[in-house]
């Protein structure tokens, strides 16, 4: 891995030495991208929001590039190949008009959050988090049985993961996190629809997986509030119902 970042870094001081403008431009590339990408660490691997300010050296790259081949600098290879040197122009406009019915198409995909992540799932069906995140979906328009399906396709792929016992931050990646979140997002099904019982083991097993997310806690304390159990005893409830989770966690993980 630190050979494949450390890759680019020569041919660029080597074009930067001899002052070639496409050097400066990947120097720039590399300049702007390293904070983000070398001393400050990423738990999210999908923020492509880091590219947009250091493709800017790119863009420069290219559009320095097409300029002194549009400028005669292409000519002789024009002349090659028969193809009119004052035609490199048109290059950027039918490169910007392919580029906007692609941007085009993905808008109209990121209008339905079901469509979205459901191309996402096509794509990377090893993504646990896209999974969670169609599950969401489905259940934002109470398809049940779809949601049910994806969440079991997280539980599936992430059989055999242990609970985590250290208040670590963990990434929205992370097989826990992701069968916590599936986990959740069933109980939250039932909650809606009265299956106290069925929310009640749902959220408990979350909370097992990993004790550290507030929001899923209080969730599994307002099942026990409307199971009826009084304010004074709902802590030591909370405790026993994540406790039995874990238990029946351990023996699921043992027979596997």
């Amino acid at each position: 891995a630190r050979t494949r970042r450390t890759a680019p870094m020569a041919p660029t001081a080597v074009a930067v030495k001899r002052r070639y403008h496409v050097g400066v431009c990947c120097a720039a590339f590399l300049l702007l991208l390293a904070p983000t990408s070398t001393v400050i660490p990423l738990y999210d691997a999908a923020a492509e929001h880091r590219m947009y300010l250091p493709l800017t050296g790119i863009l420069c790259a290219v559009v320095f590039t097409v300029w002194r081949v549009a400028a005669g600098h292409g000519a002789k290879a024009g002349a090659k190949s028969g193809f009119p040197p004052r035609w490199w122009v048109l290059l950027p406009f039918l490169a910007g008009a392919w580029l906007t019915v692609t941007t085009a198409q993905r808008l109209e995909l990121y209008k339905d959050e079901t469509a979205l992540w459901t191309d996402v799932v096509r794509d990377r069906p090893h993504n646990l988090r896209a999974w969670n995140e169609l599950a969401t979906a489905f259940l934002e328009r109470g398809a049940w049985t779809e949601a049910e399906r994806c969440s079991n396709e997280v539980i599936v792929r992430t059989r055999g993961i242990g609970p985590v016992n250290q208040p670590v931050v963990l990434s929205p990646h992370s097989p826990v996190v992701n069968r916590m979140h599936a986990r959740a997002n069933m109980g939250t099904w039932a909650l809606a629809h009265g299956d106290l019982v069925r929310a009640l083991e749902l959220f408990s097993e979350a909370v097992a997986l990993y004790p550290f997310a507030p929001e899923i806690e209080q969730k599994l304390l307002a099942v026990l509030r409307k199971q009826g159990v009084p304010e004074s005893e709902i802590e030591v409830s909370a405790k026993a119902a994540v406790a039995n989770a874990s238990r029946k966690l351990r023996v699921a993980d043992a027979a596997l």
